[in-house]
């Protein structure tokens, strides 16, 4: 349950009904892609084992407010790089040879990212 939790918790970027969609086939929109995908499920599992090891979700956030920063600084890379993400879902396969498509909601970051740890 914790680790349902934890992961709904960072993971609100991933989800969201009202940012339109955009399937990304070039091959570096799926780099970036990736990399701030990456960066987000580092972020996940951290924060996951941290609440597995019966810790306050808050206090998880910020013990690994570094990953935090990282995905932040992931996540301005991608936004200069590609400005028309902002406010979509993006969708692209999680690998070159990957039949699984992630989907990733962009704009909704932001607010993940500056909620992750107020101290």
């Amino acid at each position: 349950m914790k680790q349902l939790l934890a992961a709904i918790v960072l993971s609100v970027a991933c989800t969201g009904a009202h940012a339109s969609a955009l399937t990304l086939s070039q091959p570096d929109e799926l780099a970036m892609a990736r990399k701030v995908s990456s960066a987000l499920s580092d972020v996940t599992s951290r924060v996951t084992q941290c609440v597995d090891a019966n810790k306050a979700i808050e206090v998880c956030r910020c013990e690994n407010k570094a990953a935090i920063e990282k995905l932040g600084a992931v996540y301005a890379e991608a936004n200069a790089a590609f400005p028309q993400w902002g406010d979509k879902t993006l969708n692209f396969p999680q690998s070159k040879d990957s039949a699984v498509n992630t989907a990733l909601n962009f704009k909704m970051l932001p607010h993940a990212i500056a909620n992750a740890c107020n101290q």
